[in-house]
């Protein structure tokens, strides 16, 4: 009965279930109202307009996830801003999820969520290397650029990757030391089609 009820409202959305689509997901301060607080957690969704028309390019439709305090998306073709859809309904967000083709986002709630469904995830902006890291075959990642201030310039990631635990939001925050920068647009659009040809090759 609840599949039939979510399969109705996914058509009401606009997503039709013959068509392969791609949640994305990009964490904002709205949903947990913590702004000016852990602000590294947080990524703008314009710089995944690139990414967004890469996998619409590929014949994909992408549905934005998030809650109605979200930035909203420009109207994009095939592009579904269901983060501001009078259809959100917690049945909804789940069944979207559970039948995306796969994850795109960054480290949130939605993105455990997707983990929790076994979904193949892309996790973009990464800012921790031991919470919400990529699991199994198909999940690929890319961390935040990470600036030292001791260095006096952004870490290689084999330098990340050997830092110490100040690095990394075990007890709530990263150490002041360390300034984490977005991935860009261009970083966001090659990691999608390097993962789109990945993902159709099995590889």
């Amino acid at each position: 009965f609840k599949k039939k009820i979510a399969r109705r409202l996914l058509s009401e959305i606009g997503v039709d279930f013959s068509t392969w689509y791609v949640c994305v997901h990009v964490r904002e301060s709205g949903f947990r109202n913590d702004h000016g607080r852990r602000e590294y957690r947080n990524s703008s969704i314009f710089n995944y307009i690139s990414a967004i028309k890469v996998i619409t390019d590929a014949g994909g439709v992408v549905v934005r996830m998030g809650d109605s305090t979200m930035t909203p998306l420009p109207v994009l073709p095939n592009v579904i801003d269901y983060s501001s859809s009078s259809q959100k309904s917690p049945l909804l967000d789940l069944y979207l999820i559970k039948h995306c083709r796969f994850f795109l986002g960054t480290h949130s709630g939605i993105f455990d969520t997707a983990q929790m469904f076994f979904k193949d995830t892309l996790v973009t902006n990464m800012v921790s290397l031991y919470f919400g890291y990529p699991l199994r075959k198909k999940d690929r990642g890319i961390y935040k650029h990470v600036y030292s201030k001791a260095h006096g310039r952004y870490l290689t990631f084999h330098e990340v990757l050997n830092t110490d635990w100040k690095l990394q939001n075990v007890f709530g925050d990263i150490d002041d030391n360390y300034e984490l920068t977005e991935n860009t647009a261009e970083d966001i659009k090659m990691v999608v089609s390097e993962y789109l040809h990945c993902h159709v090759s099995n590889g």
